[in-house]
């Protein structure tokens, strides 16, 4: 398929939200043009705020459902390129795998259907998508599926873990994706790009007028400074949102991108080596927990994931740890948290 050049018009999905608001900033800054899906109006005149002075550059659209059949429909119209972050809200752990992949299909159908235009579409996956129970060591890669959790939920039901769940939903959208282009193989004029990251750190730019607006993973860093994690507390695999928009907007300009998945993971941690790198932060940022420092032997993840295929294909280099945390847990303080 042909790579979309800088000037094309791209229709963001889940544009209001933690990474979504950062692909759309990076559009704008590297000249392409934007159409914006939000939930509201009230968020997309809070984006249309924040982004006034790139002026007819960006645009918003409101889709309350993203899940909705048809939903998609009308918006597409021009649209040369979709990156796809929304994810449909359901307040129920149980409806989270079928909201997940109603989400994804309802898009890809009104692509097939009215996205005469389309030339590339870039779903947002999860590092989540692919963990399965594996021994100590073991390194995730384009080539694992997360089928333990999906097999859980199937035969447990509602009684499955939320984390179960999660990971089911993330996996089995992903697959309804490949598998609605592996059926329709001979209609789409387009292609599909899948991007995994692992946990998102970093600042957040969009609206946030509670603790519950910002996202999971940033929450997960501030709790670790409010109460200092125990050395047994395992860490995580993480990576920066800028890095994940950057690279986001990237592989919509790589003509062979096309039809693969792309790990994106700057490394693991434990909470200790967090701490230690922001305690060393210059200028100083305070409040942050000393725990033990320099004990690293206890608390990494058990397991780690290749960035190798993207890092060979477009020769990024991810931020540090250092910076991402220090970056994030500073503008959550900037909005009063």
């Amino acid at each position: 398929m042909p790579q979309v050049h800088n000037g094309a018009k791209v229709l963001v999905t889940g544009a209001s939200g933690f990474i979504g608001s950062w692909v759309v900033r990076y559009l704008l800054e590297r000249d392409y043009s934007v159409r914006a899906a939000v939930r509201s109006a009230e968020k997309g005149e809070y984006m249309r705020r924040l982004y006034e002075s790139y002026g007819d550059q960006f645009e918003y659209v409101v889709v309350a459902d993203s899940g909705e059949p048809g939903t998609f429909d009308n918006v597409l119209e021009d649209i040369d390129a979709v990156e796809h972050h929304a994810a449909p809200i359901t307040d129920d752990p149980d409806d989270f795998v079928a909201a997940a992949i109603s989400g994804t299909t309802s898009l890809l159908e009104s692509i097939l259907r009215k996205g005469r235009s389309v030339k590339r579409v870039i779903v947002t996956s999860s590092g989540a998508a692919l963990v399965e129970p594996k021994e100590p060591g073991y390194v995730y890669t384009e080539a694992d599926w997360g089928d333990y959790s999906v097999k859980e939920v199937q035969s447990k039901g509602a009684n499955a873990t939320t984390l179960q769940k999660y990971r089911a939903s993330k996996a089995l959208a992903e697959r309804a994706a490949w598998d609605f282009v592996e059926k329709h193989k001979d209609q789409i004029q387009w292609d599909v790009v899948t991007v995994l990251p692992t946990i998102v750190y970093g600042p957040i730019i969009h609206q946030v007028e509670s603790p519950e607006d910002i996202n999971y993973s940033n929450q997960l860093l501030y709790s670790s400074i409010t109460r200092e994690r125990s050395p047994d507390e395992v860490g995580g695999n993480w990576v920066d949102v800028r890095d994940v928009a950057e690279i986001h907007v990237e592989l919509l300009a790589k003509r062979t991108a096309g039809g693969e998945r792309y790990i994106v993971s700057a490394g693991a941690h434990s909470w200790q080596e967090l701490y230690d790198l922001l305690n060393a932060s210059v200028p100083p940022i305070g409040g942050i927990p000393r725990g033990q420092p320099g004990n690293y032997t206890r608390g990494r993840p058990p397991y780690s994931f290749s960035s190798e295929k993207v890092i060979k294909l477009l020769g990024i280099r991810f931020r540090a740890l250092g910076e991402s945390a220090r970056d994030a847990i500073t503008s959550i303080r900037e909005r009063g948290m």
